[in-house]
């Protein structure tokens, strides 16, 4: 078990990180990364237990003792004593290069350095002087839930260090799997064109949204549709990452769809905006039109 875990990203899934290693047992320290208070920080992980209190999943003395390994602040320099720093911000390169320069000067230097990365390759992240303790450790939305973690290591992580990210992994109660270091790893390396093909079948009239979602759920078993997953991931998210898997590999099963586009431009982000394939202002939330 690590001593401290570092968590630097506020956002939902620096927060849901944080919520799975507390909920093992392990202390965190939740850097905001970003200018502004750790109010709306400290808020959002508060409200993901008033939800699972409210629904009798768990007590509130349960979760007082989960919330209270959380330590959340806006210093880098609280990281000092973690074994590991888990990296959660803006999937913009130059921006994770620079924190991890940042993180360099801080941390003990046997403390293991990782990213959460969703698409970009670690070659191409990773500053030379960390290369041996740098893993990528992808975890899914909701992280507190999902219990798959792709764990990527560089050309010179070291055996120890790649052992130490899955054994990590493990400790959490997440399932870790190994993965090479390419762009968008296994999961949105397949996951991608799934949905930029369901996004294209209903931009040409193929069905509704709806009625995409319930085929592939009733013909393929899905717990939920390509659209409505969509939403759940951000459509900005999905249209970053078809961009990066398109450019990488020149392969037309990863070009984002024009309608991708123009709802990013527009703001219709997904179930975060309250606005995508789906309406989130009414409950359950509702088809839209986008004709």
């Amino acid at each position: 078990m690590e001593k401290h875990v570092g968590v630097v990203g506020t956002g939902f899934m620096g927060c849901g990180i944080a919520l799975a290693c507390a909920a093992a047992n392990t202390r965190v320290r939740l850097i905001k990364a970003t200018p502004g208070t750790v109010d709306h920080a400290k808020a959002n992980i508060q409200k993901a237990y008033d939800r699972r209190i409210a629904k009798g999943k768990i007590s509130s003395a349960e979760a007082k003792a989960i919330l209270d390994r959380i330590q959340v602040s806006s210093d880098l320099s609280d990281l000092k004593d973690c074994s590991i720093v888990i990296e959660s911000i803006i999937e913009n390169a130059d921006a994770k290069r620079a924190l991890f320069h940042k993180l360099a000067g801080i941390l003990e230097p046997d403390a293991l350095i990782a990213t959460n990365t969703s698409t970009l390759k670690l070659q191409d992240i990773c500053p030379k002087e960390l290369a041996e303790r740098f893993v990528g450790l992808h975890f899914f939305s909701p992280a507190q839930k999902m219990t798959l973690v792709e764990v990527a290591s560089t050309l010179h992580t070291s055996q120890a260090n790649k052992e130490r990210a899955e054994s990590f992994v493990s400790s959490i109660n997440k399932t870790p799997i190994p993965v090479d270091d390419s762009t968008g790893f296994i999961v949105n390396r397949l996951l991608v064109p799934f949905l930029t093909h369901a996004i294209s079948a209903y931009e040409k009239g193929l069905g509704t949204v709806e009625h995409i979602d319930q085929a592939m759920k009733l013909g393929c078993g899905h717990p939920v549709g390509p659209l409505a997953l969509c939403d759940l991931v951000g459509l900005d998210i999905v249209l970053s990452m078809a961009k990066l898997l398109h450019a990488d590999f020149k392969d037309s099963c990863y070009a984002p769809p024009q309608l991708l586009k123009k709802m990013v431009v527009e703001g219709r982000l997904g179930k975060k905006s309250g606005l995508g394939f789906y309406d989130y202002s009414s409950k359950p939330a509702t088809p839209t039109s986008l004709s």
